[in-house]
């Protein structure tokens, strides 16, 4: 979920959930990884270190892969980002692959969502995990937020009333 405060008027982006949307979030991230495992599986990514290691802890094939997607929920996936960004950190192929496309895809929001400048907040799980993979424009627009996502989300239901 994608939001933006701009002389009073309030526009967001995204909170569509993880089947349609959830873009760049923990759950996305978890379901992208998996979904880049099987890609490895079929012969379309290479392999990596990663890759290897959650086909290990899915029973060393896709089916348990599938399996576990089939019931998970996005909380059961958001378990699988730290890994990445793990891995990441390690030069993994793999998690580069899922976290290039994730990167992509958050400055694309970004850039929508910044249209006049200003100051960005990225919160949530996985959001200050992103900071430094961001172009410096983004990074530079970065502050900290004054508080977590749930008075965020308070403050956005104020403003909603009130408009």
């Amino acid at each position: 979920f994608f939001a933006r405060q701009h002389n009073g008027q309030l526009s967001h982006a995204g909170g569509w959930g993880l089947t349609l949307g959830d873009e760049c979030g923990g759950a996305w991230l978890g379901r992208e990884l998996l979904r880049a495992v099987l890609m490895t599986h079929d012969g379309l990514l290479e392999g990596s270190p990663l890759g290897a290691q959650v086909t290990s802890n899915f029973g060393n094939g896709p089916d348990g892969i599938v399996m576990f997607a089939a019931t998970a929920t996005p909380a059961d996936f958001a378990e699988l980002a730290p890994v990445l960004f793990e891995a990441h950190e390690s030069g993994d192929s793999l998690a580069n692959h899922v976290l290039t496309r994730a990167v992509a895809d958050l400055e694309r929001i970004l850039t929508a969502m910044h249209v006049n400048g200003g100051d960005l907040f990225i919160t949530g799980g996985v959001g200050v995990r992103y900071k430094p993979m961001l172009g410096a424009t983004f990074r530079d627009a970065l502050k900290e937020p004054a508080g977590d996502s749930l008075s965020g989300a308070f403050s956005i239901g104020r403003a909603l009333l009130q408009s």
